[in-house]
């Protein structure tokens, strides 16, 4: 994995850290669908989109069959599972990945021969003006290959354009975002639907 770079559309940011807003206080997890390619050694990978998994503990029996539905999803749209992205609360947060997370990266290398890491640190991007909340581990072997800034914009656009929709201490760019375990309560929720927290405004 030496010498790899990672790239995120910003729809996938936006939805990666909706999933962290809606659950500040769990682990979150989820899965990163992408292409990858490969040059003289070099691997490239653009994170096109994001599937939110859990908010809380993450079961193995539940995982196998969320990576399943995730693959069979990322196949419709000629997507592989490139990565996993988390993010714990800021007080429990130490910059290292919790177990359940080193091995899910663990399957989805096995399976496709390439894993990344993508850590949100919710104190970044809790910021005023709001930082990049993205670090790619391990730090050593990838790193990002992109301008932030868009990513940040298109972020902030999504949150003003639902600012409206807030419940209580939820911001209305969460409100409609349901991850596998908002599923596996309510099997009406669709949690691979992306459509639903776009649909306020169009990208910046």
């Amino acid at each position: 994995m030496s010498g790899a770079t990672v790239s995120v559309e910003p729809r996938s940011y936006a939805r990666a850290m909706a999933h962290a807003y809606k659950h500040p206080r769990d682990v979150i997890v989820g899965a990163c669908l992408g292409a990858r390619s490969s040059k003289k050694g070099a691997v490239a990978v653009s994170v096109v989109d994001v599937v939110p998994l859990f908010h809380g503990r993450v079961l193995a029996p539940f995982l196998e069959m969320a990576l399943n539905l995730v693959e069979k999803y990322g196949a419709e749209k000629e997507l592989v599972i490139v990565g996993v992205y988390y993010a714990t609360s800021p007080e429990r947060d130490r910059g290292v990945p919790p177990a359940p997370v080193e091995e899910i990266a663990r399957k989805i290398s096995i399976a496709n021969g390439f894993s990344c890491i993508i850590r949100i640190d919710n104190t970044r991007a809790s910021r005023d003006p709001p930082e990049f909340a993205m670090q790619i581990l391990p730090s050593d072997q990838v790193t990002f290959n992109q301008d932030t800034a868009p990513l940040i914009q298109h972020l902030t656009h999504l949150m003003h354009s639902h600012s409206n929709t807030t419940v209580g201490d939820t911001p209305g760019l969460c409100t409609k975002l349901f991850d596998f375990d908002d599923f596996l309560n309510n099997p009406s929720s669709d949690w691979l639907d992306t459509s639903s927290i776009f649909s306020h405004g169009k990208s910046t």
